[in-house]
């Protein structure tokens, strides 16, 4: 019991500031942080097993924030009509803002100027590091090992931040690149794409790089200066046209390509590379369609002979 309320008071005294622009909208933030102005958080508690934070916030009424840390990632939850996992609150945005105040006081300066307050609020906030009863344990795996994948799921693409091999579902700790990377990928108001793209061309050789294919999973570069284009190349065998996408760089063919969230990778050479432009798989879409609707196509018909997908 004790090695989770350590977890909880560890993750709060790790906790950036940033952390609350990434829990919900802009909106909600800037009213948290009014309410932290304000000097709204009146009081926190403890539960019995000291393993979960209170916090009384004021607001048209007093509502109830309360903190838990759930497999190594903070939780929160506030009383409040207001309050969705998804959205969180200005209740949560307030109780975190002062509570990264008083464990890392120089990080901004506390709002309120009554100090008898704020030793009391920290008194009450640290009570529960006080556990007689036993010696907390640490299982921290070391040093934050952080990696970026980009997957191909059932054809489509996908983003995934990890640390030490394990999928990042909080941005605690994190660095501010990769949180914003991480914000892109959870909030559905943001766009993933963008959100990969800004990444990879600010911080695209800071972290390590892989594409998950299913079958395989590939170190990579990240090698901007390599752009590649789409055409959609045909070739007539006998009664039949032969269809292929293919990603093109100076004329040259790269035989060795996968395509992943706009963008390339090179098999053999390991490089991850933009997209410039993808419209010219325009013509293969049609014809693979036309492809699947062999059943209906005339034999006969020059232009509708049977058509093959080149794997490739």
């Amino acid at each position: 019991m004790t090695g989770e309320f350590v977890g909880v008071l560890e993750h709060l005294k790790g906790l950036s500031p940033n952390h609350v622009y990434f829990l919900t909208s802009k909106v909600v933030v800037m009213r948290g942080y009014e309410y932290y102005a304000q000097g709204r958080l009146e009081a926190y508690s403890w539960d019995r097993t000291r393993t979960a934070l209170s916090a009384i916030v004021r607001g048209s009424l007093r509502y109830t924030v309360r903190v838990t840390a759930d497999q190594g990632t903070l939780a929160y939850s506030c009383n409040c009509p207001g309050w969705s996992q998804a959205t969180q609150c200005k209740h949560v945005i307030c109780v975190l803002l002062t509570t990264v105040n008083l464990l890392k006081p120089d990080t901004f300066q506390m709002s309120d100027s009554n100090v008898n307050r704020r030793d009391l609020l920290e008194r009450q906030l640290m009570a529960g590091s006080k556990s007689p009863s036993s010696t907390p344990t640490s299982n921290s795996p070391g040093p934050a090992k952080f990696e970026v994948t980009l997957g191909i799921r059932d054809g489509r693409g996908e983003v995934m931040v990890s640390n030490h091999g394990v999928l990042c579902q909080s941005v605690l700790g994190m660095p501010t690149e990769l949180a914003l990377l991480l914000r892109s990928i959870q909030d559905p108001a943001w766009s993933t794409h963008e959100g990969i793209q800004n990444f990879l061309n600010h911080h695209g050789h800071r972290h390590p790089l892989f594409v998950e294919t299913g079958q395989e999973r590939i170190p990579v570069e990240w090698y901007p200066s390599a752009t590649y284009t789409t055409k959609t190349e045909l070739n007539l065998v006998g009664d039949e046209v032969r269809i292929a996408a293919r990603c093109v760089r100076y004329g040259e063919v790269l035989g060795s390509a996968l395509t992943v969230m706009g963008f390339v990778v090179d098999v053999k050479a390991r490089r991850l590379s933009p997209l410039e432009y993808e419209g010219g798989w325009q013509a293969y879409d049609v014809l693979y369609e036309q492809s699947r609707r062999a059943e209906f196509i005339r034999p006969h018909d020059l232009l509708n002979g049977p058509l093959i997908v080149a794997k490739e």
